[in-house]
This record gives structure tokens, C-alpha cells and sequence, in this order.
């Protein structure tokens, strides 16, 4: 069994007395979009949060057997040649709500998880903050739209009330525009650190990375960090795969300041 990334290494029902599943479980094929969304979803206060990558049904059963949680957010496209949809009833079995997530949601695909007893079906495109409040109401038990953000176009929305630019924010951009240090702070930023640890990896003056951040809020388009790592997402950036110091990228060991809301 791969090792997961976790908000805490707590044992099943840690954080309900009565031992019923809790928590969230993310699996996708993009582990590194997984670890990412693992750190967001915990400044959301909807941990424990666990991250799995998507190398095959029995390893995503094996992990969600272990941590019992109360949703997972389940990737379409596994890593043996199965899909998400075939592993749905038998975490619903489990007790977990199963939320299917796809950068190609059809009527088919969404009719299978459906029948299949997914809770919802959501394109990957989808705004963030639709996709935590999503997960909110999966974890409090409320009923889920069939297949939120399916419909909405990329930059529809209103006002993010967390600080980000627009709710819907823009969509995916084109990374190459980045310079490489643009890129380094990016990844610092989709790692939740905050500037003074980005400032100590990179071995520049804190004041240098905040105007480093100014630019690439500009060129992504956003003023936020959360924005900034919904867009980085939506465009493919890949956190492990960066160019970025060690340091940056250390998601056990991530900055404490919490969100850069606005510099």
C-alpha cells in the first residue's frame, strides 16, 4: 500500500467518538493535485484529510478499508485500467459517500456513477470553492447537486467570500508565461507556505517575495492565494515535478501562517 499524505495520522472514528467514518479521502491520478487539495481542504476545516494516488481499485480499497472515511473524492481514471465508477459500491459499503471527479464529465460517465450510487459527479474545471463547499455538505450529510460545475463555464461565478477573486475564478491559463522564479513561488504557494518560508527556500528577502507573488497574482489573474493554486490546478502545474528547492515542496512540513489573502 502506498504511503498516504495526511492532515494527521489519526486512527478510524478519531474524530467521532462513536467510531463512524469520518473525514475525506482524495484519490486521484495526479498525485501531486491530491497532496494540493489535501492543504486547502484543511485550511477549509474539513480535515482529517487524506491523500492517495490512484495506482489501482485494490490500493484505493486497501487505503479507504484503513482510514474508514466519510466521503471520497474519487478520480474517474485509475491507475490498473479500472475507473472510479467500479469502486463505488463497494466504498459506499464502507460508509462513505462517493463523490466522482473527472476533466471529462459526460451523460454517460454520470449516469454509470449514478446508478453506480455516487453521490455527485463534478468536472475537474470547477470552481474551488463550489468543490469544498461540495465536500462540506457531503460531510454533513445535506443531499449534492447530480453534477455540480458540469454546466458552468470556466470564470462564471460571483464573489469568493474567502478573499479569492472571483467565486468561479479564471480559468486555466498558460504556465509557460511564468518565469522560473514565478514558478518556484508558485509551487511554494500550492505547497501552503507562506512567504517568509518561500523567502528562506529560495535564500531572497521576504519583501522580494511578496512582489514576486504581486506578479504572478497578476499574470495568473487572481489575488488570492487559494486563486492562485485553484488556477495552478485547473492549468496543470505539477508540484512535484517543478523546478522548485526541496524545501518548497515539503507537504509534511508546511508553512503555519495560513492563506496569503491579500499582499
Amino acid at each position: 500500500m502506498t504511503e498516504p499524505t495526511a492532515s494527521e495520522d489519526g486512527a478510524p472514528g478519531d474524530d467521532d467518538p462513536a467510531g463512524r467514518p469520518a473525514g475525506v479521502l482524495i484519490v486521484d491520478d495526479h498525485y501531486s493535485i491530491a497532496q494540493a487539495l489535501v492543504r486547502i481542504l484543511e485550511l477549509e476545516g474539513l480535515g482529517p484529510v487524506w491523500a492517495t494516488p490512484s495506482v489501482g481499485a485494490w490500493s484505493v480499497i486497501e487505503e479507504a478499508t484503513a482510514r474508514r472515511p466519510a466521503v471520497v473524492l474519487l478520480d474517474v481514471h485509475l491507475g490498473d485500467g479500472a475507473t472510479g465508477v467500479d469502486l463505488v459500491t463497494p466504498l459506499r459499503a464502507l460508509g462513505a459517500r462517493v463523490v466522482l471527479w473527472t476533466a471529462h464529465v459526460s451523460p454517460a460517465i454520470e449516469a454509470a456513477g449514478r446508478r453506480a450510487g455516487a453521490e455527485a459527479v463534478c468536472d475537474k474545471s470547477m470552481p474551488l470553492h463550489e468543490l469544498t463547499d461540495l465536500i462540506r455538505q457531503a460531510l454533513d450529510g445535506r443531499p449534492l447537486a447530480s453534477s455540480p460545475g458540469s454546466d458552468a463555464p470556466a470564470g462564471a461565478g460571483g464573489s469568493d467570500e474567502t478573499g479569492g477573486s472571483s467565486s468561479a475564478g479564471p480559468g486555466p491559463v498558460d504556465l509557460g508565461r511564468l518565469t522560473r522564479r514565478e514558478r518556484e513561488v508558485l509551487a511554494g504557494l500550492v505547497a501552503g507556505q507562506a512567504p517568509k518560508e518561500i523567502a528562506a527556500a529560495l535564500g531572497v528577502a521576504v519583501p522580494t517575495v511578496r512582489t514576486q507573488i504581486r506578479q504572478l497574482f497578476a499574470k495568473l489573474g487572481v489575488n488570492s492565494q487559494r486563486a492562485a493554486v485553484a488556477v495552478a490546478l485547473r492549468s496543470g502545474f505539477d508540484l512535484m515535478g517543478s523546478s522548485a528547492p526541496p524545501s518548497l515542496i515539503n507537504l509534511d512540513d508546511c508553512g503555519s501562517e495560513g492563506p496569503i489573502v491579500g499582499l
